[in-house]
């Protein structure tokens, strides 16, 4: 839009000097002034069109205003010498040069300039993905209130209206990190950085605990899993999902956390569930410090079950126990698998030298531990010459068929949530 009222503003400036000069037959206009006059006029309708020049970087803008004005003059002085040798009216000349000079000024002073030759550069999508189109991801228009820190923080593709920024379909709503911290961008990273670890220094246990899992199916046993409050989420990962298989049940922990700390509820939780030497328990806990996941290990172990643990160790090791015996859940299990995350869980700062944190990182790690566990037993299965019990998504034409037998197993040994 820029760049269409620029060259606008210069067509109609050169046309109407060029009419001027013709009828009052005046071929010598001053140069100068007649390029600074198209260029400034160009330049002003077009980043004016783009949303004009904001206070965090007009001091940037006019400099860059003012050195493209001077190269137009010494332009327009050329433009003397060559009318002289070569017979051409110097307006002529000076148009060229103004129009000429159009694409790097507005690309360079608008705010769709450098953001819109990004985007042009992306690949495109595939013809069937609908919406998408430029490897942009389409939104819903979205209103945001400036607060005092983010004035200037700039959106590629915003327009401001009324004190207020309103980012418009299809743009590219990447934050500034010069200007304010990427939340995004560091929690990606933290999770790489968190993931790696696992793959370096979790895979011997991750292959114990996933041949566990192998036996228990392939003795027709079932795996249980147990998770109090977020972790939960985890446990609940493997119950009834594509990609997954129907021997995973849920010790249903239905308050959700608010009982954790009471000894003696993990007893209690145990004895509601039909759970033996044959089959294998999973505790999830990010801080194994509470009395349900420490005695739901303790039991189970009294019971002949064998256990294991996901928990962080760098969090348990950094806080004391409140079960009665004084365990954390790493000591209290047979297998011990550590998620490798931060104590409390929370890894990113919000703001530099501010303790609050945020983006958690123990319920993304633990689903791909859980996940990691499972696939891995599937192919061990499969090495054994057993096909795996595999769940294929719901959603897919000819699975419900492929499903059926998998429910019905379900159906007669798994309770569920």
């Amino acid at each position: 839009m820029g760049l269409l009222f620029s060259v606008f503003g210069m067509l109609c400036f050169s046309a109407f000097y060029l009419l001027l000069d013709h009828s009052q037959k005046r071929w010598k206009t001053d140069p100068m002034g007649l390029n600074l006059m198209i260029l400034s006029a160009g330049t002003l309708l077009g980043v004016l069109a783009d949303g004009g020049i904001r206070p965090a970087h007009s001091p940037l803008k006019l400099l860059a205003v003012g050195s493209l004005m001077g190269l137009a003059a010494g332009f327009g002085l050329l433009g003397i010498t060559l009318s002289a040798r070569c017979g051409l009216s110097v307006n002529v000349i000076n148009t060229t040069v103004s129009l000429t000079l159009a694409v790097p000024i507005v690309l360079s002073l608008s705010e769709s300039g450098y953001g819109g030759f990004r985007r042009w550069r992306q690949p495109l999508l595939p013809s069937n993905s609908g919406s998408l189109r430029s490897g942009i991801v389409p939104t819903n228009p979205v209103v945001l209130t400036p607060t005092d820190t983010d004035r200037a923080i700039q959106f590629p593709g915003e327009r401001r209206r009324g004190g207020r920024r309103h980012v418009t379909e299809g743009s590219d709503v990447t934050m500034s990190i010069s200007t304010k911290t990427n939340i995004a961008q560091q929690y990606h990273q933290q999770v790489q950085t968190i993931l790696g670890r696992i793959i370096d220094t979790q895979v011997a246990v991750l292959e114990q605990a996933a041949a566990l899992v192998a036996d228990t199916i392939q003795r027709d046993g079932l795996i249980y899993t147990l998770g109090s409050g977020h972790s939960l989420m985890v446990a609940a990962e493997l119950y009834f999902r594509a990609g997954g298989m129907p021997h995973f049940d849920v010790i249903h922990d239905r308050t959700f956390g608010r009982a954790e700390r009471l000894s003696g509820y993990a007893a209690e939780l145990l004895d509601s569930y039909p759970i033996g030497p044959n089959d294998l328990l999973i505790i999830v806990s990010n801080s194994g410090r509470n009395p349900l996941p420490v005695e739901m290990a303790t039991e189970a172990r009294q019971r002949r079950i064998f256990t294991v643990g996901i928990t962080s160790l760098g969090h348990s090791n950094a806080v004391e126990s409140r079960a009665p015996g004084g365990l954390r859940l790493f000591e209290a299990c047979d297998l011990v698998i550590d998620t490798c995350g931060l104590p409390g869980d929370a890894a990113i700062e919000i703001a530099p030298g501010n303790p609050i944190r945020v983006c958690p990182t123990s319920t993304l790690v633990g689903i791909f531990i859980v996940n990691c566990i499972s696939g891995m037993a599937a192919q061990k299965i499969l090495e054994k010459g057993t096909k795996p019990p595999v769940f294929l998504s719901a959603n897919l034409d000819g699975a419900d068929e492929h499903n059926r037998k998998l429910l019905d197993f379900m159906r007669a040994r798994i309770r569920g949530l």
